[in-house]
């Protein structure tokens, strides 16, 4: 049964853990970590960091579907968030000007403002847009369905995705709006009926899931460079079926998490809603390249040191976060001076 409109501070968890995880994959991808580490020891760390981050946007496409599942979706909703990205796209090339960066092309500006039917730079952002308006119509055929039924709809999309697009291109991989409305649906049903294992369970199989898949990972690495062939499948994909396994546990053990303390409370309803915001900032197109010469210069600072990944994600995490959070000031601001000033008029 649907639960309590109780606030689950738990999703707050999973949004923050889910962004820090993104900002680990891309400092990892900037670093070009795997490759860079000097030692077997950072090597294995590096490819720890990036495993256990893999289930990131994962989680995030299930919080969508956790929290949707009993909301009346509007378009309103859709154009305030359309707004944001607009707010920090134009805020980025500017900042990227007076950088002396070098300017965008007009046609790929045009792609970075208008989502659909274009290709975003915000990859995340367009596959949200193309599954948007797809969400009330799930909801209400996801509803009306019993528990088994639900059971038997995620498996057979398992099955399609997960296992047959192993050997088909065509329905592979997990940057698109159709992965984006199978984990909408995992959410949902998490939301409808919680999984009822201990979480210390939950996070042993996230941990043994993400430590195979980058197990796999590596051998495939290995594979490719020494023998030029590699896996029929790899370990670490939003598709795989261990990254499902792993983020389906991450997230449930995540959901049913409710600290006591209100300091906790308070600090987790401050920090969940600047997560999105996090993503916009430093996947930025015209920014990326100045967040990825600050990677390079703290590997070399850290003397690329094991812990130099979560390490500076969590400076860029941080940083990207008090952004939002002076913006949120600043917008606050302005809207009750145009309050006040319309009162008066």
């Amino acid at each position: 049964m649907p639960q309590t409109s109780q606030h689950s501070y738990g999703i707050d968890i999973a949004r923050i853990l889910a962004m820090f995880f993104v900002c680990v994959l891309h400092l990892s991808g900037w670093w070009k970590g795997m490759a860079n580490a000097p030692t077997l020891i950072d090597r294995a760390a590096a490819v720890t960091f990036w495993s256990l981050a893999y289930v990131g946007v994962n989680l995030f496409m299930m919080i969508t579907g956790y929290l949707g599942i009993e909301r009346n979706w509007k378009t309103k909703s859709f154009l305030r968030l359309w707004g944001q990205v607009a707010f920090y796209l134009m805020g980025g090339i500017l900042v990227s000007f007076l950088l002396n960066d070098p300017p965008l092309r007009t046609g790929y500006f045009i792609s970075l403002i208008f989502p659909i039917p274009f290709a975003n730079g915000y990859w995340y952002f367009t596959a949200y847009a193309g599954a948007f308006f797809l969400f009330p119509y799930l909801n209400k055929g996801f509803l009306i369905l019993s528990k088994q039924e639900k059971q038997k709809l995620l498996i057979t999309l398992f099955f399609i995705i997960c296992i047959f697009g192993f050997y088909n291109k065509h329905v592979w991989g997990g940057f698109n709006a159709v992965w984006m409305l199978v984990m909408y649906l995992v959410g949902a049903y998490l939301k409808l009926h919680p999984l009822i294992y201990k979480t210390k369970y939950l996070l042993i199989v996230y941990l043994c899931s993400s430590i195979f898949a980058g197990l796999l990972f590596s051998l495939d690495s290995y594979l490719r460079h020494s023998q030029g062939f590699s896996l029929p499948f790899p370990g670490l994909d939003y598709t795989s079926p261990l990254t499902v396994c792993a983020s389906i546990a991450c997230f449930a053990a995540c959901a049913r998490m409710q600290p006591s303390s209100p300091l906790v409370q308070n600090v987790l309803k401050w920090f969940a809603p600047l997560m999105f915001a996090v993503y916009l900032i430093h996947t930025h197109p015209a920014l990326m390249l100045h967040f990825g010469n600050f990677t390079k210069w703290f590997a070399r600072y850290s003397h690329y040191g094991w812990w130099h990944i979560p390490v500076g994600a969590a400076l860029i995490f941080i940083f990207c976060s008090f952004v939002e959070y002076a913006r949120q000031l600043i917008f606050k601001s302005v809207g009750r001076c145009f309050a006040t000033f319309r009162a008066k008029a």
